[in-house]
């Protein structure tokens, strides 16, 4: 072991099965307390989330593995790193909840703890204070703090498309950290697994390989105005994408990308396909039915008709990518919430699966992000891979799903526990949901669109008439035809059976989408597979980065122009040279406002509260009540510019969500910024927020960033009181716990890096 490398043939790895009760009584607390017997300490104890780390260490309440000889140490250390917070500052719970548990040799380290309080734990995780440490994935890289013994809570993680199993890159980072070279002779891995899991799957964690590396280049606005504002704009940038990874990683893959192509293309030239003219129809009414079907269910689910029905434990069916329009997955309505004129989301209860990891909520507007929601994992990723809960493997999470996308509602409701953070309670929801369609297996009943939504009758009945003439006709259709286009059963019909659609449309959950049988292929499927193998492999061939760089340069260029950024000769303009001085935000976006005078006038608070829309942060359920008219003005203006720059990029070509995009920039911590730059404490600012007090500061340092980016734009295009203003935000949010020094630098460093040093280099000590 040692370091953070593959394990070596001395480390040792168990596989222990889990149980998850809280107390004394629980896995974890004995695990602990057995690897303290043995010797096994230190211990890095990995959770895949920031809340588990914190449930977990709650856990080890009554357990102290400090000695007694430790303690006064121990204090001396914590109290000289907490010396330069303010008495109100060292109040706060998460400082007052791991000082205790610090002194008796438990720590936790994740990326929503205080920057000091994460240091802190370093320092005494390095000097053998802390026996047992919880802490995310992100504490095995970057840094050199290696155990004796490393337990994994879960082998499965979210990895914003789904729940899968660690992959094997991922298993030796952290597994790695087991052995302290020149220290133990070997080091000791065990996994607590809280599901069966095939010894195949746990090899190929174990034993597996690195995922492979690959380049995620891409032409941004700010590289494109750099190499723009040169003389030879059009060669450097061909310079530029020439020596990209992404091309020679291309260059590379081509010959065996064409040999593939060529087996294909010589399997296609053999199949025959029989009937071919019937089955092209029957996909042709197919999809004309389904049509239909949506126009049905676009009219039931609006909000007039739909949103007095979203209680939470409603069951709604949300349509999936790659199967029938009208056959998506049965969740759990959580909540309905307003995003926008006459736009709702649903958090929704939504099964997932890593056998299905790469699907994505989308129903041809976008997906859905998987974050969010109420009770949602917090350091889950923005996508969510849903499955139908009867798949194996499939669990319950919370993701925020478009009303667009729900099809149809469900007339039974389950009963939602307030809290869905701990998995037992979505485990609950789960059997729930599986308890409902295992008693209904032709179908969730629906409620109907006339009798219990209230939609017009006549629309619905037009639609419905035209849903039955088209299944009619589909009835005639030969059996190997309808099979061969994947059409077994039309009596039902995507409406539901009948003209109200409340017959509970297709045959259930259980036979997941129409046509699904376990027989072989037909040759009309193998031939649409192999040409849709075919598609993908020409158009990577066609993917060299510099075949498409003059298309992305033209589309690109065409959106500067139309944006005011470049002149009609291909100059870069005055609001170009603001945006190419902007690489911490969205450079269109930050400079048109610039331009367009949203700042002036403001205040240096409201400056910043505006500005931290640019910065990302994780998804909050707190819903921002905005009080002064000046910041709900700028709020509209930077949602409206923002829909604005994605219909130009759309209309030149550029793919692009407009809704989506305008969404990305919210006003999550617009308050608390505004608050903390007029001098309010962290306790004040923290209570108008449901993030981790180290995620507000991670969000504020990057907005700190940002306002000096926007003072180097405003000093390019000559504007000082914009200048001023930008700097001033930025020394409004400079102070207190969000900049407090950190343990590893000291005074004279700091010094050096703002006075002195910045003419060595910037020296940052």
């Amino acid at each position: 072991g040692g370091g953070g490398g593959r394990p070596s043939s001395n480390s040792k790895a168990v596989v222990a099965p889990q149980n998850r009760k809280g107390g004394p009584s629980s896995d974890i607390y004995k695990l602990i307390k057995m690897v303290m017997s043995k010797g096994f300490d230190p211990v890095i104890v990995f959770a895949f989330s920031k809340r588990e780390c914190d449930s977990l260490s709650q856990q080890m309440a009554g357990m102290d593995l400090s000695e007694d000889g430790e303690k006064p140490m121990v204090d001396q250390i914590v109290e000289s790193a907490l010396a330069c917070l303010d008495p109100a500052d060292r109040a706060l719970p998460q400082v007052a909840n791991l000082v205790p548990m610090l002194r008796r040799g438990i720590g936790v380290h994740h990326s929503g703890l205080l920057p000091l309080l994460k240091e802190l734990v370093e320092v005494l995780f390095q000097e053998n204070f802390l026996k047992c440490l919880f802490a995310t994935e992100t504490f095995s890289t970057g840094l050199n703090m290696p155990a004796k013994t490393v337990v994994f809570t879960n082998a499965r993680k979210f990895d914003g498309e789904g729940f899968r199993w660690i992959s094997g890159s991922e298993y030796i980072q952290m597994s790695g950290r087991a052995g302290r070279r020149g220290k133990d002779a070997r080091g000791n891995c065990i996994i607590m697994l809280a599901d069966d899991v095939e010894e195949d799957m746990l090899e190929k964690m174990i034993k597996g390989d690195a995922i492979p590396l690959m380049s995620s280049f891409k032409l941004s606005y700010y590289t494109l105005l750099n190499l723009m504002s040169r003389v030879e704009a059009v060669a450097d940038t061909e310079f530029v994408i020439k020596r990209s990874f992404h091309q020679f990683q291309h260059d590379r893959d081509a010959p065996r990308v064409s040999a593939r192509l060529a087996e294909v293309d010589d399997e296609l030239g053999a199949i025959v396909v029989e009937n071919e003219a019937q089955i092209e129809a029957c996909r042709e009414l197919r999809a004309r039915a389904d049509r239909e079907g949506l126009r049905l269910s676009a009219l039931a689910m609006r909000p007039e008709h739909s949103l007095r029905f979203l209680q939470a434990g409603r069951l709604v069916r949300v349509r999936l990518p790659g199967m029938p329009p009208l056959q998506g997955a049965w969740c759990v309505a959580v909540r309905a919430v307003s995003a926008g004129e006459n736009r709702y989301v649903v958090d929704c209860l939504m099964p997932v699966s890593s056998a299905n990891k790469r699907r994505a909520v989308d129903g041809g507007g976008g997906a859905a992000a998987a974050d969010g929601g109420r009770g949602a994992d917090d350091d889950a990723p923005r996508r969510a891979s849903p499955c139908h809960a009867t798949d194996a493997g499939a669990e319950l999470v919370v993701a925020p799903v478009r009303l667009a996308l729900v099809t149809s509602l469900g007339a039974p409701r389950v009963l939602v526990p307030p809290d869905l953070r701990p998995r037992d309670k979505r485990a609950s929801v789960m059997l729930s949901l599986l308890e409902i369609l295992r008693r209904y297996p032709e179908g969730v009943p629906e409620l109907d669109p006339i009798e219990h939504m209230g939609v017009d009758a006549k629309e619905v009945e037009s639609i419905a008439v035209e849903i039955e003439a088209l299944e009619a006709q589909m009835a005639t259709m030969p059996e190997d035809a309808r099979r061969a286009a994947g059409i077994l059963d039309v009596a039902a019909g995507p409406g539901g059976g009948g003209a109200s659609g409340g017959g509970g449309g297709n045959t259930g959950e259980a036979k997941k989408a129409n046509g699904a049988s376990s027989e072989a292929p037909s040759a009309y499927e193998r031939r649409e597979a192999l040409r849709t193998e075919a598609a993908a492999l020409r158009a990577k061939q066609n993917k060299s980065h510099l075949s498409q760089f003059h298309r992305e340069l033209r589309l690109r260029s065409a959106v500067l122009r139309r944006m005011g950024h470049v002149d009609g000769e291909g100059l870069v303009t005055r609001k170009g040279h603001a945006a190419r001085e902007i690489d911490t935000a969205d450079e269109l976006l930050v400079s048109e406002l610039m331009f367009s005078g949203i700042f002036s006038g403001m205040s240096a608070a409201q400056c910043a509260a505006v500005a931290s829309c640019f910065v990302p942060v994780e998804k909050s359920q707190t819903q921002v009540t905005l009080k002064h008219p000046r910041l709900v003005a700028a709020l509209q203006a930077v949602q409206d510019t923002a829909e604005r720059i994605a219909t130009v990029c759309v209309e030149e070509g550029l793919e692009m969500d407009k809704e989506e995009y305008a969404q990305s920039f919210a006003p999550t911590l617009m308050d608390v910024v505004y608050s903390w730059a007029v001098g309010k404490t962290f306790v004040e600012c923290l209570a108008k927020t449901d993030l981790f007090e180290g995620s507000v500061i991670r969000a504020i340092r990057r907005l700190h960033e940002l306002l000096a980016n926007l003072c180097l734009a405003a000093k390019a295009v000559g504007d000082p009181e914009l200048d001023a203003l930008f700097e001033a935000a930025g020394d409004a949010l400079r102070r207190g716990i969000v900049f407090s020094n950190s343990l590893y630098i000291d005074e004279e460093g700091i010094a050096n890096a703002e006075g002195g040093g910045a003419a060595a280099g910037g020296n940052n000590g």
